[in-house]
């Protein structure tokens, strides 16, 4: 589940679609309910979807039966089903028209942040470049503090102190490049399929990327190999979630 559950505009009228109508003629009011509660469950899910094969989770927290939960799920076109790496799992396109506020919403809030720090970073840096002309004009011991993103506080008063910060930079970056082409090179030759989470940068919804033998990213919902750029974007998502992929490696 995801740890922030997304809000969506219900549309007042929605019982007026005639496949709404349908379904509460052939289930009553219950039917209705069953669509909704299903719908809250697909907002709150990562990725909003949900696997087939926990149906009777859902119908035990409903009090309904299996099939007729099958029945609303495949008869009335407020789902579809997709398949991939975990099995059948079903979605809601409607209801992911229905988040696309929300998400720009956070988008934007996301996009604030980041201008905010690199307004925070830049300071710092001219903080920094001030402190060094000043060791290097009076010789004088200063003290300044600099906020990092974890809120601590860190005492710059000379230049040993400078560079054991710019080192301990230097090797977490160069550790982290390195951990990152180890595990392109575990994948060399392996071929596998997954679903891209939504929304995710410019790619639509239930995108469908395939890692091939050869080592490029290929885009099966539009059949098309991806560019240079979106290809970086997607293997930083893949060694994010590597330790997921390497699971599924391994269990095929």
């Amino acid at each position: 589940m995801s740890k922030t559950v997304p809000n969506f505009l219900f549309p007042t009228n929605f019982r007026n679609g005639k496949n709404i109508k349908r379904l509460i003629k052939d289930f009553n009011v219950q039917g209705y309910g069953i669509a909704v509660y299903l719908l809250e469950t697909l907002a709150e899910t990562e990725g909003h979807q949900y696997p087939l094969s926990d149906i009777d989770l859902l119908a035990d927290e409903m009090k309904v039966s299996v099939p007729v939960i099958n029945t609303v799920i495949n008869t009335y076109g407020l789902f579809q089903i997709v398949e991939n790496e975990d099995g059948s799992l079903f979605f809601s396109s409607q209801l992911n028209d229905w988040l696309e506020p929300y998400y720009r919403q956070v988008q934007q809030r996301s996009m604030a942040g980041k201008l905010s720090a690199a307004k925070k970073k830049q300071k710092q840096q001219e903080q920094l470049k001030q402190l060094e002309m000043n060791l290097s004009d009076d010789n004088l011991s200063q003290q300044i503090n600099l906020s990092e993103s974890d809120s601590s506080q860190r005492p710059l008063n000379d230049r040993s102190t400078i560079n054991k910060i710019n080192k301990k930079k230097n090797k977490e970056k160069k550790n982290l490049s390195d951990n990152f082409r180890n595990f392109k090179k575990e994948l060399q030759g392996i071929e596998i399929r997954f679903t891209l989470p939504y929304p995710f940068e410019n790619f639509s919804k239930n995108t469908v990327i395939r890692l091939k033998k050869i080592g490029y990213l290929h885009n099966e919902s539009i059949n098309k190999d991806l560019s240079t750029e979106q290809a970086h974007i997607v293997w930083e998502y893949m060694f994010e979630k590597r330790e997921k992929l390497l699971k599924i490696i391994s269990g095929n």
